[in-house]
């Protein structure tokens, strides 16, 4: 697949990200190599491939536990509280 500057621009602007013409050349390049890379990736022969099931990681457990943290504690590493809740800023 090969980018166009207009699609470039259109991810950085995406990003939030302000790219130099030369920034936007360089990754122009370097995302044609990574999907290039995705698409050989793609084309592997699985025939005979077995799959690692959860049973068969070496994983442990996921328990819940009590945490070793009071809420006193946790509220004071937090940068913004409001109301006795940490506070973060709304995802638009």
């Amino acid at each position: 697949m090969q980018f166009q500057d207009e699609d470039i621009q259109k991810l950085a602007a995406l990003s939030r990200i302000t790219l130099t013409p030369h920034e936007c050349e360089k990754f122009r390049d370097q995302l044609t190599s990574v999907l290039a890379y995705v698409e050989q990736v793609g084309t592997v022969n699985l025939d005979g491939a077995t799959s690692i099931s959860v049973d068969d990681s070496r994983m442990r457990v996921d328990k819940p536990t009590k945490s070793a943290a009071t809420q006193k504690e946790l509220l004071a590493a937090a940068p913004c509280v409001e109301e006795g809740h940490i506070s973060v800023l709304s995802v638009k």
